[in-house]
Formats: C-alpha cells, structure tokens, sequence
C-alpha cells in the first residue's frame, strides 16, 4: 500500500509482492476506508450458508459414501 500511495502503478506492486493486481486493489481500497486495522487478515469463508444442505442429509450422504461406496450421481436419486 505504502508503494501505491508513494506514486508506483499497482499493477508493478503486485507483480513485485507475487500477487494478482485485483489483490492488491483491494488491498489499498481497504486501506483508504478502513486504515490499518484494513489490512489484517481475514477469512475467506462465508459469514453465512443459507441454503446449506442439513445436518441430517449430510449424514445420510457420509453414511452412504462409507458403506455403499457411492458417488453423488447415485446418492442424490436415494436422497
């Protein structure tokens, strides 16, 4: 960020650090709005799955990968 901001393009930062110019775009984005506290680490996983299938059918999907040796073409009919 402290490149970008210095006057150098941020596709030749990103290229420097190994990483894609939209990284690093959102990177100095995130600086600008949010300050250092911006530039933490974060996880890349969704806060929420709202349609993510229920606990009861992910069950029955393992039991029957386990003991029926079944792929999904044959589980999804059973299910």
């Amino acid at each position: 960020v402290e490149r970008v901001r210095s006057g150098r393009p941020v596709s030749h930062v990103a290229a420097e650090i190994g990483v894609s110019r939209t990284t690093a775009h959102k990177w100095v984005r995130r600086s600008v709005a949010e300050g250092e506290s911006g530039l933490a680490d974060r996880p890349s996983r969704p806060r929420t799955t709202p349609h993510r299938t229920p606990d009861a059918v992910e069950s029955r999907v393992c039991q029957l990968r386990r003991t029926r040796k079944l792929g999904p073409a044959r589980i999804g009919p059973i299910l």
